[in-house]
């Protein structure tokens, strides 16, 4: 007889109870399986909440109402969206106009400094006096 694991059995049930929806095959699997006896109180939850949580067809009063509530959210969501959708746009265009500006100013002064390095490489500019002394130097 294969030895199987604890997963494989719970793996087992948890297979069987799905696909037989009034049927707990837990008996039959603690029979084929007496070493592993601990299994019996997961079984019996797991076909108790099985049985509890069965699916539930809604009442039509509770469909047609959240329809109506939906709609209603809907048409309110609607309304509001071409003043909001002008907002984000207005928001955009100054965002880029920011941007623009910013990436503009940052390429006049790289390429100020640039020509600044160029000329002072060729000559055409003299280095400032890193420091000048203002009085004269005493020994």
């Amino acid at each position: 007889m294969k030895d199987f694991a604890v997963a494989d059995i719970v793996n087992i049930h948890a297979e069987a109870l799905n696909a037989n929806a009034g049927r707990d095959p837990s008996a039959e699997l603690m029979a084929a399986h007496p070493q592993h006896e601990e299994l019996a109180g997961l079984f019996r939850v797991a076909g108790r909440l099985k049985t509890a949580l069965k699916p539930v067809t809604p009442r039509p009063e509770f469909v047609a109402h959240l329809k109506q509530q939906l709609a209603r959210e809907a048409r309110t969501l609607k309304e509001q969206d071409p003043r909001r959708q002008q907002l984000v746009w207005l928001t955009i265009g100054i965002g880029s106009l920011v941007y623009s500006v910013g990436l503009l100013t940052m390429g006049i002064r790289a390429t100020w400094w640039m020509l600044g390095l160029v000329a002072l490489l060729l000559g055409w500019r003299k280095r400032p006096a890193l420091a000048k002394a203002r009085q004269p130097v005493r020994r």
